[in-house]
């Protein structure tokens, strides 16, 4: 019953969006004018569509009388919300200002959209403003953007105002239309940084933008080994924001382009915490100089397992070990083997580690003294057999969860292909869950049957008997019909 309850569900969504869905394209015709009022004829156009969150380009080109005729790309456009639809004389990018010509429009709008004439003009300016060091002197070449709204019911997205400081720190934005929103001002590159967050108006004519230097954090490990590259550092301000990530490179790793303030950093192997330092002062254009930071010593809190893989037969190979914590958060690393199947890898408490090699069943390496010799075997291959009357439409996927998903190692799921063998390959030598899953026209995953299989320690079966049944492979046909149709 439920199962049926769920696939009437699905056919009344799938009613209910077919029915909200527009019938036709949106479709604009019209003649494009230079500011003069003479058509431009022959001529390359940028066409975009500004939403709320997102924006699509595409280029159009003229007639010899300067009519156009396109359909745009309105998909990414709610309902609800008023977009904007813009043609330019060239690609907006990097703060080229071009000729521009603005309409709006609804977005549900899908019938014909006549512009008639619309003239193509240069904006005019949308601010002014000027960039300054901490001393008041002027700071050239710096690129200004105001990438989007600060508020988040902004009407259009990114329009990219840009523009670069000349030999007085003085920029100017450019933009048509302009919205009355405040503006969350942003500098890029040329080894600066904001002081602190600006919003401006449009129509404002005296910004100020108050630059520093940025500074830096440099991190060594004690003894370096490759091995200790498998950590990782954390780094957030003392109000726990801003949290970012750096990979040490022979031992030592960088934070660059670091606002002066203080900061905490973590030392971490997957989620596993190794060391911590809270406080670390960043100053003005310099390095962090404490004398903790230069020197850490992980080699106390991080143990050192050397794995060696191999075959059935004993052969080398070529593998990998796995770190693999606890929980969702981390970074995940690996351990690569050389050619003679060895590995060093680090450990601590709580972390797991699980070697593999392709086409080989998984196994965890359980830390000891010495080199661990880890030997790895083929993986099962069984073949799928549905149950007679039943069919199963192309496009279903079948996942294979064993002692390793939950661990976050998952293999590839197989697809589903009627008109051929299906094998799965479980990478584990127990027994495991068989997991046919569909997505479906709003790109949602859909399950429609889980089975559990056992294999027996020896004389594993080469055919496995899918119990799916009739409501199941309906489900599936329904999902396919829908994506056909869309």
């Amino acid at each position: 019953m439920t199962r049926a309850i769920a696939l009437l569900g699905c056919f009344l969504a799938a009613a209910a969006a077919a029915a909200a869905a527009p019938a036709q394209a949106l479709t604009v015709t019209g003649r494009v004018l230079d500011a003069g009022g003479t058509p431009l004829a022959n001529s390359q156009l940028w066409v975009t569509v500004c939403g709320r969150t997102t924006a699509t380009m595409t280029q159009v080109r003229s007639d010899a009388e300067g009519r156009v005729a396109f359909a745009p790309d309105v998909r990414h456009l709610l309902p609800d919300e008023t977009a904007r639809l813009e043609i330019r004389t060239g690609e907006h990018r990097g703060g080229a200002r071009v000729p521009v010509g603005v309409v709006r429009l609804r977005g549900d709008r899908r019938d014909a959209l006549d512009l008639q004439d619309l003239r193509l003009v240069l904006p005019p300016p949308l601010l002014r403003g000027r960039v300054v060091d901490g001393g008041g002197r002027p700071v050239p070449g710096v690129l200004v953007a105001a990438p989007w709204s600060v508020q988040a019911s902004s009407e259009f997205a990114a329009p990219g105002h840009r523009a670069t400081t000349d030999a007085e720190g003085r920029f100017v934005l450019y933009e048509l239309d302009p919205e009355p929103l405040p503006l969350r001002l942003s500098v890029f590159g040329s080894g600066w940084l904001l002081e602190a967050p600006v919003d401006a108006m449009p129509g404002d004519e005296q910004v100020e933008l108050r630059v520093v230097a940025p500074g830096s954090i440099v991190l060594q490990l004690r003894d370096p080994h490759p091995a200790a590259d498998l950590l990782w550092w954390q780094l957030r301000t003392g109000r726990g924001e801003a949290q970012r990530v750096a990979i040490p490179q022979r031992g030592v790793a960088r934070f660059e382009n670091l606002a002066p303030g203080r900061y905490d950093l973590t030392l971490l192997l997957v989620d596993r915490e190794v060391a911590r330092f809270d406080g670390v002062e960043v100053k003005v254009g310099a390095p962090c100089d404490l004398p903790a930071l230069g020197d850490v010593p992980w080699r106390t809190a991080v143990r050192l397992v050397d794995v060696r893989l191999c075959d059935s037969a004993g052969a080398p190979l070529r593998g990998r070990v796995q770190l693999v914590g606890g929980g969702k958060g981390g970074v995940p690393r690996a351990a690569e083997c050389d050619a003679a199947g060895d590995a060093t890898a680090p450990f601590v408490a709580g972390l797991r580690l699980v070697a593999e090699f392709p086409g080989l069943c998984r196994r965890e390496v359980l830390p000891g003294a010495g080199r661990i010799k880890v030997r790895l075997h083929a993986r099962a291959r069984l073949r799928l057999r549905l149950p007679d009357g039943i069919a199963l439409p192309d496009g279903v996927q079948i996942h294979c969860d064993t002692e390793w998903t939950a661990l976050g190692l998952q293999s590839p799921p197989v697809q589903w292909r009627g008109g051929n063998p299906v094998f799965v390959e479980p990478d584990s030598d127990g027994g495991f869950t068989l997991r046919f899953e569909m997505r479906d026209e709003l790109g949602g995953r859909r399950l429609l049957w889980k089975q559990d299989v056992g294999l027996p320690e020896e004389g594993a079966p080469d055919e496995v008997l899918v119990t799916i049944d009739a409501e199941a492979a309906a489900e599936a046909a329904a999902i396919a019909a829908a994506l056909r149709g869309r």
